[in-house]
């Protein structure tokens, strides 16, 4: 597990708590506290996708968001995020983060 925190405040702790098939088709399902579920995903070349529902807190109740992640291999050390999240079908929010690797 690890942590994560904006410069807003804003703290998660990310992990996938069980991997549950990666198949040689680059096919992926796992699940993890805050997925309702399973997550779906699929990896192809230097390309990860994954689409899953999130139990998200918002205003000290929970809700739940769509989110479609997008995550690009840009070198060794990088990678570029984009998700997009929606509630009931309708657009609630991108989001893009550069991801890099300490050392």
């Amino acid at each position: 597990m690890s942590a994560l925190t904006g410069n807003r405040g804003y703290s998660a702790d990310l992990y996938v708590s069980e991997r549950k098939s990666l198949g040689a088709n680059g096919k992926f399902s796992g699940t993890a506290d805050d997925v309702i579920g399973e997550a779906f995903g699929e990896v192809s070349g230097n390309t990860f996708h994954l689409v899953y529902d999130l139990s998200a807190p918002v205003n000290g109740s929970k809700t739940v968001l769509h989110v479609d992640d997008w995550l690009y291999l840009v070198t060794d050390s990088v990678i570029m995020n984009h998700s997009e999240l929606t509630k009931f079908g309708l657009h609630a929010a991108d989001v893009f983060l550069t991801i890099q690797k300490k050392g």
